[in-house]
């Protein structure tokens, strides 16, 4: 298996502190090898959502020997945070961070890149799709209600 694109994003909602987080990973073809939605509760802030995003999916990188892994996340503060993983991290999440750094350190992570929501939409659903049910949810193919953004995708790849 050569390079696999993962895709992470959270979603928050401020009123309740919940939210979801969802992600997708791709083979250089852009075919789905994989994903989850997980409801999320207690949130701090949309960062948080996306770096347990981060956290979530590349613990299920190492689960089904997923790697090289380049991570691509739309949230421009986490990207920027796990670039400068050299340094301390203290803010209120730090903890998270450095267990994602710890992750990217372990496996075959080959950058943390920033992409645009465009970039972001199938990940962007599972989010969203993860606020409507109770419990985890992992895919190893290609769910009925990703069918249409993942073929979109691929029409752009």
């Amino acid at each position: 298996m050569g390079v696999v694109k993962v895709n992470v994003d959270g979603a928050f909602h401020h009123a309740s502190r919940k939210g979801g987080l969802g992600f997708v990973f791709r083979n250089e073809n852009g075919i789905m090898l994989g994903g989850g939605a997980w409801p999320l509760s207690g949130l701090n802030s949309p960062e948080h959502a996306e770096i347990l995003a981060c956290k979530v999916a590349l613990e299920f990188a190492e689960v089904h020997g997923f790697g090289p892994v380049l991570l691509e996340t739309d949230a421009l503060e986490v990207q920027r945070q796990l670039s400068l993983h050299d340094s301390v991290n203290l803010s209120g999440l730090g903890r998270i961070y450095d267990d994602v750094v710890a992750l990217l350190e372990a496996q075959s992570v080959i950058q943390v890149t920033h992409v645009g929501r465009k970039g972001n939409g199938v990940s962007h659903l599972l989010a969203n799709h993860a606020c409507s049910i109770r419990q985890n949810v992992f895919y190893l193919s290609t769910p009925e209600f990703l069918q249409a953004a993942i073929a979109a995708d691929l029409c752009t790849v």
